[in-house]
């Protein structure tokens, strides 16, 4: 059985913590409604529904 060389300090243990923690946070809020159709899409990209991107089209979809 794997036993670890020296002991993880509790700052190291709370980085590690903290940083998968803000990737699922991160992961989860990265999504808007588009102000145009309403549809939910993606924050700083194009909506797949409407094709606008902040009032602006960029695609006809």
């Amino acid at each position: 059985m794997a036993v670890p060389k020296k002991k993880v300090s509790l700052s190291r243990k709370k980085k590690r913590s903290t940083l998968t923690r803000c990737k699922i946070k991160k992961s989860m809020c990265n999504y808007a409604i588009c102000p145009n159709c309403t549809y939910l899409k993606k924050k700083h990209n194009v909506c797949h529904s409407c094709g606008y991107y902040s009032k602006n089209v960029v695609y006809k979809g």
